[in-house]
C-alpha cells in the first residue's frame, strides 16, 4: 500500500478496503475468491485512513447477513456499502476499435500528468501504461488492489482539470474474478488488460465500475483539513 501517495500523505486506498472486505466475505463462505462473482453495491467512503511510517493499519470489519457491510478503525466508520454473490455479471464490454487518429499517452505522459495534479504514485500504483482515447492499458500484476485503483485513476485521469480529485462514492462494483484469471492467463507475454470508460462506467471484460458518481475536488481545502498529519488519525469529507 506504500505507494498510494496522495500530496505526500500514504493514505489506505479506496480498493484497499473493498478487497478486504471481499477476503473475509469469501473466508466466511469458505470459498476462493479467485473463482467468484461478486457485487458492491453503494459503497460510500466516510473518512479517510493515513498509513503508519511503519506500514502497519489496524481495521474493524463487519458484514451482515443482509451484506451490509462497515469497515472501521478507533469507532469511526471508514467505508460502508453491500456485498453479494451473483450468478451471472453480465459486463457489456464493447472492445471498442481505437480510433486511428487518437493520441498516444505513455506511462511516463500519464504519470507526468497525474503527479502534477498531486497524485504521486509510485510501484504497482503506476500501471496504466498506455492511453488512447477511452480506452487505457493497465498492467496486471497479481494485486487486486492496486488493479482496481488503477481503474479508479483512470476515471480520475479523463476528467479535463488540473486538480486532484478522490470517490467518496460508487454505486456499483462487479468482479468476475474466475473470468478475470482466465483472461490473465491468455494474455501470454503481454501483462496489460484493455480498459473502456463509457459515459460513467470503466469496464474490462471482467470488471465494471459503474457511475463514480460523487468526487471531491482536494484543491478546494487545505490538504490537511481532508487527511490529517498524524498516522493513524482521520478526518471527514
Amino acid at each position: 500500500m506504500s505507494g498510494h501517495v496522495l500530496h505526500g500523505r500514504t493514505v489506505f486506498p479506496a480498493t484497499g478496503y473493498l478487497f478486504l472486505i471481499w477476503e473475509f466475505y469469501a473466508a466466511n463462505k469458505g470459498r476462493s475468491l479467485q473463482n467468484m462473482k461478486i457485487c458492491f453495491e453503494d459503497i460510500r467512503y466516510h473518512t479517510a485512513s493515513t498509513i503508519a511510517k511503519d506500514g502497519t493499519i489496524s481495521l474493524y470489519l463487519i458484514i451482515q447477513n443482509s451484506g451490509y457491510f462497515e469497515v472501521s478503525q478507533r469507532n469511526t466508520i471508514l467505508v460502508t456499502g453491500r456485498i453479494f454473490e451473483v450468478e451471472t455479471c453480465d459486463i457489456a464490454y464493447e472492445d471498442a476499435m481505437i480510433d486511428p487518429n487518437s493520441p498516444v499517452l505513455t506511462d511516463k505522459d500519464i504519470y507526468t500528468d497525474m503527479n502534477l495534479r498531486g497524485y504521486n504514485y509510485k510501484d504497482q500504483f503506476k500501471a496504466m501504461q498506455k492511453v488512447i482515447g477511452n480506452k487505457a492499458f493497465i498492467e496486471w500484476t497479481g494485486n487486486w488492489v492496486t488493479f482496481l485503483d488503477n481503474i479508479l485513476q483512470f476515471i480520475m485521469f479523463q476528467k479535463d482539470t488540473r486538480h486532484l480529485y478522490i470517490p467518496i462514492g460508487l454505486a456499483k462494483l462487479i468482479i468476475d474474478a474466475k473470468g478475470h484469471m482466465e483472461q490473465v492467463r491468455d494474455l501470454g507475454k503481454g501483462n496489460t488488460i484493455p480498459v473502456e470508460i463509457n459515459y460513467n462506467i470503466a469496464r474490462s471484460k471482467n470488471i465494471e465500475i459503474t457511475s463514480l458518481y460523487d468526487m471531491i475536488e482536494l484543491t478546494k481545502k487545505p490538504f490537511n483539513d481532508i487527511y490529517l498529519k498524524a498516522d493513524h488519525e482521520h478526518q471527514r469529507y
